[in-house]
């Protein structure tokens, strides 16, 4: 039985025990300053503390991942106790619809849909197939129209999916996200909420 490498101490892990990559790549300073220019322009603080280790450091807001485009900033706002913006459980169904509305334009649209935020689990990604699973198809298909029904149950759904896309497709700027928008935002969440359940 031949020996492998000896397990790295002290490192971050995910679940399965391999590495963490989360925090490895480093943002350039410039990249960092601009965002902090946008992150204090939106409102966000910019600097915390937090605990680590068992002493107390301080946190960039720029560094995190989620200060890259308004979705992430909206929850950034939560977390930072401003009330204009969304939570968790509607951040992650907002970012479940939006991989999913890119997952149903790969299968049904022969136009490839990029998505301009940063989260997005594609489908059919390069090096596969072009055939897809059929039960995947019919998944994808399933949740779709599972979504647009409870969307289309609200007052003017097409204001609600005008600003989801918006936003989560787009890659829309906080500065261009109106109170109606972000009404409209979180009902648009509440839907899919309901419809992931």
């Amino acid at each position: 039985m031949r020996a492998g490498r000896k397990r790295k101490l002290n490192v971050a892990r995910t679940k399965s025990g391999a590495i963490s990559r989360a925090g490895q790549m480093s943002i350039s300073a410039e990249t960092l300053a601009v965002r902090e220019r946008q992150l204090e322009a939106d409102g966000l603080i910019l600097k915390f503390r937090k605990r680590e280790g068992g002493r107390e450091v301080e946190k960039r807001t720029a560094e995190d991942r989620l200060s890259g485009y308004a979705l992430g900033k909206l929850l950034l706002r939560t977390r930072q106790g401003n009330h204009n913006g969304i939570t968790q459980q509607q951040f992650d169904a907002l970012e479940a619809w939006a991989s999913l509305v890119v997952a149903r334009k790969s299968i049904d649209d022969s136009r490839k849909l990029e998505a301009k935020t940063p989260s997005f689990a594609m489908v059919g990604g390069g090096g596969q197939s072009s055939e897809i699973d059929q039960d995947r198809v019919n998944r994808i298909r399933r949740l779709w129209f599972e979504c647009e029904y409870e969307l289309n149950q609200l007052q003017c759904p097409w204001k609600v999916k005008q600003v989801m896309y918006g936003v989560c497709v787009e890659g829309w700027e906080l500065s261009q996200i109106s109170e109606a928008d972000l009404s409209n935002l979180r009902t648009g969440a509440t839907a899919i909420i309901a419809a992931l359940c």
